[in-house]
């Protein structure tokens, strides 16, 4: 009588390690180095970024933790707001160096996940 019940748990926690060792895709995600890095504006001053996220979900903040993003249309990097479908955009605010963020300007902003990728590009 007790064989059935050693044969189910034997079983059952055979099935647990198969399910357990069944890679999640997002566990293998390599992030992003936290070294600040160096980008030259359009003018040839240089700011720090840092890079955020890993290769799926990833942005860039300034020193003091506000968003920026490269405006593809002058190449600036700029403080990043979020438009209505919750995507990163330029706010027109140029980064300076040396010189804060506007009073108000949002920290750490990131993009919203899109389902089984990154954030749209």
């Amino acid at each position: 009588m007790n064989r059935p019940a050693i044969h189910f748990t034997s079983l059952s926690f055979l099935i647990l390690v198969t399910i357990a060792s069944i890679p999640d895709q997002h566990a293998f995600a390599v992030m992003a180095s936290p070294v600040p890095i160096d980008v030259t504006q359009p003018d040839g001053s240089k700011i720090k970024i840092i890079k955020k996220g890993d290769e799926r979900l990833n942005w860039t903040e300034d020193l003091d933790g506000h968003t920026v993003i490269k405006d593809p249309a002058t190449g600036a990097w700029q403080y990043a707001v979020m438009d209505n479908g919750d995507n990163l955009v330029p706010s027109g605010v140029v980064v300076v160096p040396g010189k804060k963020a506007p009073k108000g300007t949002p920290l750490h902003l990131k993009p919203k996940a899109r389902a089984g990728r990154g954030p749209k590009r």
